[in-house]
């Protein structure tokens, strides 16, 4: 069975774009093309999510559900508290605590609002290490540590938060088509 996309491919989708075009200067001359790129999984998405509505397995509009508005609430708390603070420490140490947070934000959302929602589950568990790697490249500094910090896990979680929603757009469209 084809998995409906909803709401959480839509943050999944917001997310990634952001991820990516914020951290894709260090692609050089391939920054246009895959800044593109996410444009069209972050539109392909959104249009599959439209699409999904009223098939087995959709999920209507996550805001008035009490465990979405609680992972918010500690994400957006965490985001505006700990980003300032991790600024004074090294400039690059935001880009890895934003990673860190909305990876612990999608294991949150696997676990209290769609529970048993794989997809989220591994988008979370991956953006949670790829956060950690990068505040311990940022703790560790050194020569290009902001580029490697950048890399990883901004634009490493760009692409983590893209990739699932898209690879489920497009097989839900095959199967339409079929």
């Amino acid at each position: 069975m084809v998995r409906p996309l909803h709401p959480g491919d839509l943050i999944a989708a917001g997310f990634g774009l952001v991820f990516v075009v914020a951290n894709s200067q260090l692609l050089g001359p391939a920054r246009l093309p895959v800044v593109v790129v996410g444009v069209v999984a972050a539109v392909v998405i959104v249009v599959a999510v439209q699409r999904s509505r009223g098939l087995p397995g959709a999920v209507g509009p996550p805001m008035h559900r009490a465990a979405y508005l609680r992972i918010v609430a500690v994400e957006v708390v965490a985001l505006v508290v700990g980003a300032p603070l991790l600024a004074r420490v090294a400039p690059q140490l935001p880009i890895a605590w934003v990673a860190l947070v909305v990876g612990l934000h999608f294991v949150a959302f696997a676990v209290w609002w769609l529970p048993g929602e794989r997809t989220f589950l591994g988008i979370g568990g991956v953006m949670t290490m790829l956060g950690v790697i990068g505040l311990v490249v940022g703790l560790a500094g050194g020569a290009g540590s902001a580029d490697v910090v950048a890399l990883v896990a901004g634009f490493g979680s760009g692409i983590t938060l893209l990739l699932p929603s898209t690879v489920a757009a497009v097989r839900l469209f095959s199967a339409r088509a079929a």
